[in-house]
């Protein structure tokens, strides 16, 4: 406990040359208890009056504070989250074309796999067998089979050179519109232009 020192005796009379008299300066009356609870009023259009109190309204400043403080660091904490799912995923599928690549190297141990490799892509054989190799299995072989393809088809065969045909072919697709007259289109007069009238 700490020691108090005594304070002097208060005197019960008023000092000299005081007397009890209202000032001459207005003293504020302070505001009471119950009003400086209340906060902040506002007033509606009625008479109604709606009070808010200073505990609601620094809770709520203090909460959009928080909220202007955390938001950024939530949405770097969601990126960060999206990124790591999205590695992880390839992770696993690295992980699967590894263990497939594995299954195709431990194929390789096998003897007879590997004949059969080597046959179909380099075209290895074993001695004494004779390979038969076929270059185009859809050709057509010999005059005889040309001329029946070509009768199945419906092809015609050019009488001159092609540039000829091209030129016939050209002619003939220009040709196909006629005139009532019976002259081809390109035989038709044509109007001479009408010369400007001089003022």
């Amino acid at each position: 406990m700490s020691a108090r020192r005594p304070s002097a005796p208060r005197s019960s009379r008023a000092p000299a040359g005081r007397t009890d008299r209202p000032s001459a300066t207005p003293k504020t009356k302070k505001p009471s208890a119950s009003a400086r609870a209340t906060g902040v009023q506002f007033t509606t259009n009625g008479d109604r009056t709606v009070s808010i109190s200073w505990r609601l309204l620094v809770g709520v400043l203090v909460a959009a504070m928080a909220f202007v403080l955390v938001a950024p660091t939530l949405n770097l904490y969601f990126q960060q989250m999206e990124q790591v799912r999205t590695l992880n995923e390839q992770i696993e599928a690295a992980k699967e074309r590894n263990a497939q690549l594995e299954r195709e190297i431990a194929l390789w141990d096998d003897a007879d796999f590997v004949r059969s490799q080597a046959r179909e892509r380099l075209g290895y054989v074993l001695p004494g067998e004779q390979p038969w190799v076929v270059v185009d299995p859809e050709a057509i072989i010999g005059e005889e089979a040309q001329q029946e393809y070509q009768e199945q088809m419906g092809y015609v065969a050019p009488l001159g050179p092609w540039y000829l045909e091209m030129w016939t072919s050209v002619e003939t697709a220009g040709a196909t519109d006629l005139v009532p007259s019976g002259r081809l289109l390109g035989d038709v007069e044509r109007p001479e232009p009408d010369e400007p009238e001089e003022d």
